[in-house]
């Protein structure tokens, strides 16, 4: 159960978006132009510095072991189609888990499309050009059960964590969560 500390961590931050990104190599001013955040906005902030205005909405990026990513709070801008596009042209690769109380899901592009997208309480119902493409590291994550919903109760953040961890082979960890990080201004609508 080395993921459920996330589980905890997502629940006590109510909704997150987490997005590991593999692409050429990406300024951040290009990160932040994907999420449609305000570069002069830039600071260097940890996530419970970035809260401290609960009417402003940002998102922050890190690198680690050749993976950018991003983390917001409160947003999942993300998760969204168009990010993950920009994200991963040229034949690189993206992924976001966003979480909340009450759902949580995963979306996958590689090479500027979107390949996977689903609600991790029905993940028998995949949707992109590829939806089956992860079926073997969902399984392993604990996410195929019998039947169209998942038999476990609500989606687990943990067990999405896992999938992305198994996709990429980077181990997310809480410090890399929280870390002073730079981060812009996401611009409306939210």
């Amino acid at each position: 159960m080395r993921h459920e500390w996330f589980t905890a961590w997502a629940d006590q931050h109510l909704g997150v978006c987490i997005l590991l990104a593999r692409a050429a190599q990406l300024t951040d001013d290009e990160v932040f132009a994907a999420f449609d955040a305000d570069p002069a906005t830039t600071q260097v902030l940890s996530l419970a510095q970035a809260d401290d205005d609960p009417s402003t909405f940002r998102v922050r990026i890190g690198r680690c072991d050749g993976w950018l990513y991003a983390v917001e709070h409160f947003t999942g801008r993300g998760a969204g189609d168009d990010v993950l596009e920009r994200l991963s042209r040229a034949g690189g690769q993206a992924h976001a888990l966003w979480c909340t109380q009450e759902m949580a899901g995963f979306h996958s592009a590689g090479d500027g499309r979107v390949t996977t997208r689903f609600d991790l309480g029905m993940p028998k119902y995949r949707y992109g050009s590829d939806p089956d493409r992860y079926v073997e590291e969902m399984t392993r994550a604990g996410l195929m059960t019998a039947g169209p919903m998942n038999a476990n109760g609500p989606p687990r953040p943990g067990s999405g964590l896992q999938l992305l961890e198994s996709i990429t082979g980077l181990e997310v960890r809480p410090e890399m969560l929280e870390a002073a990080l730079p981060s812009a201004v996401l611009r409306p609508p939210w």
